[in-house]
């Protein structure tokens, strides 16, 4: 019975008023036992009853979508990809580091430390971006917030934008430095 009144429930969600009334007049006759007056309505309930469940299938498939993008989207994915890249881009840093410092050839010596410093405010930025700051940025607008580890409450969102792009002016440098040093 209560899998009959789920049924009529879901049947009267997109039902007209008009609609919904012939349907409760077949649904009391069909409940008590007596068989419906006309074969007309139990063929129209039919029709009723499948353009009802395509619709259900339609808007369960528009729903399935937008969860999808909606989850890319969310700022729990946001933490959860740029931390798993900072995880494995830690190792790499340090063996790049590791290259640098001990493996670099004598006909590169003069480009040694050049290379060391643009690599440390490498590793630094991406340390920064990635646990420090993450910036949680709304596109088109220019909009956004931080996700990371420092409060608002000790670093405001100025500030933390502050040192990113102070950061960045270094980068630029270390990049003269190094190809100044090249030449």
């Amino acid at each position: 019975m209560e899998e009959a009144k789920d049924l009529m429930r879901e049947l009267f969600a997109g039902l007209e008023f008009s609609e919904s009334q012939e349907l409760v007049q077949w649904a009391s006759e069909y409940l008590t036992n007596t068989p419906p007056t006309t074969i007309s309505k139990d063929k129209k309930l039919e029709k009723l009853r499948k353009k009802q469940q395509q619709k259900f299938e339609s808007i369960a498939t528009d729903l399935k979508q937008q969860l999808k993008i909606m989850m890319l989207e969310s700022e729990e994915f946001l933490i959860f990809s740029i931390h798993i890249l900072g995880i494995t881009a830690i190792p790499v840093h340090l063996f790049g580091t590791f290259c640098i410092v001990f493996h670099t050839p004598v006909t590169m010596k003069s480009v040694k430390w050049a290379m060391f410093y643009l690599h440390f405010w490498s590793v630094v930025w991406d340390i920064y971006l990635s646990i420090v700051y993450l910036p949680f940025i709304i596109f088109p607008f220019a909009a956004g917030y931080t996700l990371g580890y420092v409060s608002p409450n000790f670093l405001n969102f100025s500030q933390q934008s502050y040192i990113a792009v102070s950061l960045l002016g270094l980068i630029g440098c270390a990049n003269v430095v190094f190809f100044k040093k090249s030449i």
